[in-house]
């Protein structure tokens, strides 16, 4: 599946919830949006990913993914950023992906769970220090993740209501996930930060819009 990402947006000026995405061919579409983040742990590299509901077909679009080890850029003694071993790019810091979604999406709210404490004060504690990070972010925390995640990423499965990128990180993730569930296996963390995203839009749904 190829999702279609808009080019700009802009804020419904009577909901501050809603954002309107633009589309070529002028097609203009409300959503509420929200992001996820799971930080890196062990092995693992951190995954984030911004995605909307679409108000109209009450289905989740998931538009950006990020892969990340730090939140600032992962630089060389040289100063230059430090390219990934698999030739995948640079190793760019989160704070790179939470201020580009905030010029293209007008988003800066970003589910976590799932993670034990002290991981995320630590990076929780960096991101809200950066210099550059915008000053409305916020870090919603979502309970009970790791126990609701599974069964609510199967029952979005089967009835269709998200929506990603195939053949991306996140597509082979979930993938390998639902494959291999059957024998206990543990999402890895862009499986985990889907979960946590769904789990966010349920725990905080989106709103009406306002009745002038």
């Amino acid at each position: 599946m190829k999702i279609v990402k808009p080019f700009t947006s802009n804020k419904d000026p009577h909901n501050h919830y809603i954002t309107r995405l633009h589309f070529y061919n002028g097609v203009l579409k409300n959503f509420y949006m929200r992001g996820a983040i799971t930080c890196p742990e062990g092995e693992k590299e951190g995954f984030a990913i911004m995605a909307g509901m679409d108000l109209t077909e009450n289905v989740i679009i998931v538009f950006e993914q990020f892969r990340f080890w730090t939140v600032n850029h992962w630089l060389n003694p040289d100063g230059t950023i430090h390219q990934r071993d698999d030739g995948a790019g640079f190793h760019l810091g989160l704070m790179q992906f939470i201020n580009d979604n905030n010029g293209k999406y007008r988003c800066v709210s970003y589910f976590r769970g799932g993670q034990h404490v002290d991981t995320w004060i630590r990076y929780g504690k960096e991101v809200y220090t950066n210099p550059e990070c915008p000053r409305t972010i916020e870090l919603i925390e979502v309970p009970y993740v790791s126990e609701i995640g599974p069964n609510l990423l199967l029952e979005k499965i089967n009835t269709a209501k998200f929506r990603v990128e195939s053949d991306s990180w996140l597509a082979k993730s979930v993938e390998r996930f639902v494959n291999m569930r059957a024998v206990g296996t543990e999402p890895d963390n862009p499986t985990r930060c889907l979960m946590t995203l769904l789990a966010g839009f349920d725990h905080c749904p989106g709103v009406r819009r306002n009745v002038l």
